[in-house]
């Protein structure tokens, strides 16, 4: 969960159509900004939110392949505001995220993981990117079960020089790899 001017916010299965929400609580009630229909996405992961309130998420599967979303809650007079961003797909090596996104220090680029996908079916790195009012996302690289490992790669972490790291299963010895991509 994180914290918002909003309150606590964060996601969960269930929700309207049982395919999960995203809710806030506030003052001890719990509200549900937005349930998930299946079309837009199953199962979302944690939340991150951007300078204007923004939140953004993944979901583990749904959308138009099935593989997985990407997508943005704004606030709006009276409610809030779904955006799909982003519907993964295998054929470019996205299938089921697995986590939430890293957001980087400005807010227009989101790095997110997938636990399956690629060529090899191990992950991918996938990048959200912000251009003026439109998104794109773009495969960055994918796990081949070899020496840089393969399956589960966790969250993506920044560091303050837009460093990305992580970790995955597998690696030469079969105890898993850190892994780090510089910009």
């Amino acid at each position: 969960m994180i914290v918002t001017p909003y309150g606590l916010c964060g996601s969960k299965y269930g929700g309207a159509y049982g395919y999960g929400a995203i809710y806030c609580i506030q003052n001890g009630y719990e509200d549900i900004l937005y349930s998930f229909t299946g079309d837009d996405g199953r199962g979302p992961n944690p939340l991150v939110m951007d300078a204007s309130g923004n939140l953004y998420g993944t979901t583990m599967a749904g959308g138009q392949y099935y593989t997985g979303t990407v997508f943005m809650l704004s606030p709006s007079p009276g409610g809030w505001t779904f955006h799909l961003l982003c519907t993964l797909h295998d054929e470019i090596g996205w299938s089921g995220p697995g986590s939430g996104l890293a957001m980087d220090a400005a807010g227009n680029n989101f790095y997110g993981t997938t636990l399956q996908g690629g060529p090899y079916h191990y992950g991918s790195l996938f990048v959200l990117t912000r251009s003026g009012n439109s998104w794109a996302c773009n495969s960055l690289g994918y796990w081949s079960g070899g020496k840089n490992g393969g399956g589960s790669p966790s969250a993506v972490t920044l560091d303050s020089n837009g460093n990305l790291y992580g970790t995955v299963y597998g690696g030469a010895y079969g105890g898993g790899v850190v892994w780090k991509i510089t910009p």
